[in-house]
């Protein structure tokens, strides 16, 4: 195998490996939601003594409107990821040609297009990859406060009957 085709095979694998979405799915314990602030800007959702995802906070708080938002970004990261991911593979492919190509203006239009494709997905990749870590939060503390305390009111009146 030249080095060429090994260079693509690489590219292509570890294209493959770069996405991954936090999973969700914590069960609803019947506890009441708190939200801590988590350093500037930050926040963390618990149920009882039991860390939640965003998902999960809104999931089970009943805020479907919240819910959709969260998902719909976490759907649209993975998506521009996974596409930054395929420009950079693009780019490389696109910069090794650039190396065969005999004409002086096709090699540098070549290698120009290769280089602006690997920073284009460089971007996309940074950009929207910190997104699907489990720490960003894609709406603010308030937004997570106000769904907490609506949990917690429907959770204090069915105790009390």
């Amino acid at each position: 195998m030249d080095s060429r085709a090994l260079l693509i095979v690489a590219t292509s694998a570890g294209l493959a490996a770069c996405v991954a979405i936090p999973p969700a799915g914590r069960p609803d314990r019947r506890e009441p939601l708190t939200i801590a602030p988590v350093g500037s800007g930050r926040w963390q959702a618990w149920q009882g003594r039991a860390p939640l995802g965003e998902e999960d906070l809104f999931r089970i708080a009943g805020d479907d409107v919240s819910l959709a938002l969260v998902r719909e970004s976490h759907q649209r990261a993975q998506v521009l990821t996974i596409t930054g991911g395929t420009l950079i593979g693009v780019g490389v492919i696109e910069l090794v040609l650039s190396l065969v190509i005999d004409e002086t203006w096709g090699r540098v239009l070549v290698g120009a297009m290769g280089g602006a494709s690997v920073v284009g997905g460089l971007y996309l990749t940074q950009h929207y990859g910190d997104r699907l870590d489990a720490e960003f939060r894609v709406l603010d503390r308030a937004q997570a406060e106000h769904a907490a305390a609506a949990y917690n009111r429907r959770l204090q009146l069915h105790w009390r009957f």
